[in-house]
């Protein structure tokens, strides 16, 4: 557990805990601003900071031992700026043969010239994603839905919660973020603070990568993803919208945003079902955070409240970074269903222990939960016939201020209901 009294607890604690028991270093990974350090610090017994001194980093390059050597954990910050170190953190852990030595930390992956001469850490060295923050860690949530519930067949309660955030602060949440130094800002300076992210991005970040980005097209392609946030858009829509001549370097800029980790695919769920009904494998982009989609198009609150629609898709990305980072407490990952009949299904998440449930993201209103439920009712059609588990739950994630599960068995939840233990 952490070693901080004053570290403020985030949810994958305890998957870090947990992996620094069976692995001699964990690795986290994130984009800029989201706590990695932190974490680190709070999870080791010594440090060293790679980026934040140049003369280090050269004596490192001469002497590994000066980055290796130190009380256990020992964390390492931004190895990246010197990544054949990993090569060395491997050896080490191999030459102790014990668990838990090293913590990583590092804000992008390693230019392509290194990593071909990058030992796999398999076995050794354990990644671990840290999004940015969760309503329950922002202490929105009113704890009253265990998403572990959602996935146990031997626990089929009934669910119900009240009371709960209302839709403007939704809205502002979306703009905002669940970025450690900002959420607590007026919208307004959280504003200025995610134009500068954007801004940083294209013109520093990114610019360290090999053949950096043209930052003008890079800023066209960050808006033409914003457009498109949760769609299968096809690269060749992206490539037109960002003015790039190529979809090879439409493709290499979507990559650069990657190896940041400002955008993650979300790929298609591979079914077993016995059907011809043919799924579409085209994944869907989303920003690791709504608020960098917001700050592309500079967007307001306000402007969500008074488009519906728009409002429908920054919620749903919201729900898919806070789904993310619950399926991971549960070793879990994050799909999406879609096929060639038109039916569509938010998520689905498989656990570790093969479990699965289905989820539906809508803003609350009657219409939009009816719809949900007749999308699962066709899903259910399809899916009499599987080879492995059945569906644990089905389940309705909205912006509404009640939980609870209907007589078809379907969970409605509010976001902000849900917490983990």
């Amino acid at each position: 557990m952490p070693m901080n009294k004053k570290y403020k607890s985030r949810l994958l604690d305890k998957l870090i805990t947990n992996k620094l028991q069976i692995n001699g270093g964990v690795s986290i990974l994130g984009p800029k601003s989201v706590g990695k350090t932190w974490m680190g610090e709070n999870f080791s017994k010594s440090q060293i900071y790679l980026k934040r001194n140049s003369t280090i980093l050269k004596q490192v390059e001469v002497n590994n031992d000066i980055a290796l050597n130190g009380i256990y954990p020992r964390l390492i910050d931004e190895w990246q700026e010197y990544p054949w170190i990993w090569n060395a953190i491997k050896t080490k852990i191999d030459d102790l043969g014990k668990f838990g030595l090293y913590i990583l930390t590092g804000s992008s992956t390693p230019n392509e010239r290194s990593r071909k001469s990058l030992h796999s850490g398999a076995g050794r060295i354990a990644s671990v994603l840290l999004r940015p923050l969760t309503l329950l860690e922002m202490g929105f949530s009113t704890n009253q839905v265990n998403f572990k519930n959602l996935f146990n067949p031997n626990n089929r309660i009934k669910i119900q919660g009240t009371s709960g955030m209302k839709l403007k602060e939704y809205a502002e949440l979306c703009i905002k973020g669940g970025w450690p130094n900002v959420f607590n800002l007026e919208e307004k300076l959280a504003r200025d603070k995610m134009l500068d992210y954007i801004e940083n991005i294209c013109q520093v970040d990114l610019q360290t990568l090999d053949s950096p980005p043209n930052p003008e097209r890079m800023r066209d392609l960050m808006m033409s993803v914003a457009r498109n946030i949760g769609t299968q858009a096809e690269i060749k829509l992206i490539a037109s919208e960002s003015r790039l001549k190529s979809l090879h370097t439409t493709t290499k800029y979507l990559d650069q945003l990657s190896r940041i980790y400002i955008i993650e695919e979300l790929k298609p769920w591979s079914t077993h079902i016995r059907s011809s009904v043919r799924i579409k494998q085209t994944p869907k982009w989303y920003y690791i955070d709504p608020s960098i989609a917001a700050a592309c198009l500079k967007i307001t609150s306000q402007k969500l409240m008074d488009d519906h629609n728009a409002f429908g898709f920054y919620f749903e990305s919201l729900v898919i970074k806070e789904l993310r980072v619950y399926a991971d407490t549960i070793g879990g990952k994050v799909y999406f269903y879609r096929d060639t009949t038109g039916l569509e299904i938010d998520a689905i998440i498989e656990s570790k222990d093969g479990e699965w449930s289905a989820f539906e993201i809508k803003m609350g209103d009657e219409e939009g939960i009816k719809l949900a439920k007749n999308n699962f009712q066709r899903f259910k059609d399809k899916v009499k016939d599987f080879k492995f588990n059945k569906p644990v739950s089905f389940n309705i994630i909205t912006a509404s201020e009640y939980s609870y599960t209907d007589t078809d068995g379907i969970n409605i939840i509010s976001l902000n209901h849900l917490f983990v233990d």
